[in-house]
């Protein structure tokens, strides 16, 4: 049987605030953002998650890698 996991979800328009915030949103359109894990491009539709390091807001591509890597950064 499947593990069950908890995935917290965010609305576009409050992913798009939250980006503003911490001047990305115009960054991610225009290609400058990279993901923490594998510095591929982030774009919209690759996005996955966010997570803060060093007090900076970092996010990570959809890569299998990257989630399990990310899973396990935050998790262990």
């Amino acid at each position: 049987m499947p593990e069950k996991i908890s995935i917290p979800a965010i609305h576009d328009d409050d992913l798009k605030v939250i980006l503003g915030k911490y001047n990305l949103l115009e960054q991610i359109e225009h290609g400058k953002i990279k993901c923490k894990i594998c510095n591929s491009i982030i774009t919209w539709d690759n996005l996955y998650g966010m997570v803060f390091q060093n007090s900076n807001l970092q996010l990570v591509c959809d890569s299998i890698d990257c989630i399990e890597n990310l899973n396990s950064e935050t998790n262990g």
